[in-house]
């Protein structure tokens, strides 16, 4: 008499080996998404950035200070958009760390000839990509410099001894970037346009 054994299905090998694969391909996407989300924080950055020069600089426009300049003026006169507003006094931005922003006497106290953005909390290959981008540095531009630290930077008005990259030549090379950004996670870029 015969006997048949009709067992269908996997064996655990086969099932190991369907794992591996899919282990794998997670691991390639989680990277993938990875790398895609920082490319787009950057890409926003620099978006937002630029629209609050604009309209910093529309909302100014008949004045030549920037006095009483803030995060809640700007807030109040809606310059700043509704996805970076906190609460009424507070900004952030795409990394989820507060914006600030105050007026710029380029050295000339009281003057408030200017104004400056900080960004804080950022990593090294952020603030490297930051740094590098053409901000406008021609002389059509208005932007003056930036400061690039691998600290926290707090808002101060008399800022023109302190920025490491007044007046430079801009963009920044990699290099460059790569010295003053630091291997933490607590890099602060501060950009002053007039």
């Amino acid at each position: 008499m015969k006997s048949y054994n009709n067992q269908s299905g996997r064996s655990m090998v086969e099932i190991l080996g369907v794992l591996a694969i899919v282990a794998v391909l997670s691991v390639g996407g989680i990277a993938g998404y990875s790398k895609a989300m920082a490319k787009f924080k950057i890409g926003k950055t620099l978006d937002q950035v630029s629209t609050l020069v604009t309209e910093i600089r529309s909302l100014y426009s008949g004045s030549n200070e920037y006095q009483g300049i803030s995060v809640t003026s700007l807030i109040t006169y809606q310059i700043i958009p509704n996805e970076m507003i906190v609460d009424a006094n507070n900004a952030k931005n795409v990394f989820g760390t507060p914006i600030l922003i105050g007026p710029w006497d380029g050295g000339v106290a009281g003057s408030n000839v200017g104004f400056e953005i900080i960004y804080n909390g950022l990593s090294k290959n952020t603030c490297i990509q930051l740094a590098t981008a053409d901000w406008g540095g021609s002389a059509a531009s208005s932007f003056v410099g930036m400061q690039i630290t691998g600290a926290s930077i707090a808002l101060n008005t008399n800022l023109a001894s302190e920025f490491s990259w007044l007046n430079g030549n801009y963009p920044l090379n990699m290099v460059t970037a790569g010295a003053e950004c630091a291997d933490d996670v607590d890099n602060s870029i501060s950009w002053i346009y007039r």
